[in-house]
């Protein structure tokens, strides 16, 4: 996975550029602001004018590689999704195993546990089958397990 906001993708490159002018052009712009005879504040300006500038460019760096993916390939979003599924079902099988444990030890009454236990089984059970339709697709593909 690459993301567009590499310091080598043209949008970046193009942004780079502009922010270094802006950079070198807040100078004469600051002289001229101050009638070329600059006070103590203006180095201060300045500063701020480049630490602004600073923070454009980590903006306009995080808003290009926002959701950008090149190359992805449906295998592995499948993969990836599957690894997503699996380990769902392990977060929801230590809940479970949290929810009985708090039972046993009288944290939860006995209604209030078989109620959240439920809940989860459900969603484990929806896990479950969209593992078996992933496995099932991967078998189609030829990808499956031996």
């Amino acid at each position: 996975m690459t993301s567009s906001a590499t310091p080598t993708s043209p949008g970046w490159r193009r942004a780079r550029g502009l922010l270094v002018f802006a950079a070198a052009a807040g100078v004469p712009v600051l002289l001229a602001l101050y009638g070329w005879r600059p006070t103590p504040a203006a180095p201060l300006l300045l500063v701020v004018w480049w630490a602004l500038l600073v923070a454009l460019a980590l903006l306009v760096r995080a808003a290009l590689a926002i959701g950008v993916v090149e190359n992805e390939s449906p295998v592995a979003a499948t993969a990836a999704r599957r690894l997503e599924l699996e380990l769902e079902k392990r977060h929801i099988l230590k809940a479970i195993k949290e929810v009985e444990f708090d039972q046993a030890m009288g944290k939860l009454d006995d209604t209030d546990a078989a109620a959240i236990i439920g809940r989860y089984r459900a969603r484990g059970r929806e896990v479950l089958r969209a593992l078996d339709e992933s496995g099932t697709q991967d078998d189609a593909d030829g990808k499956g397990a031996p």
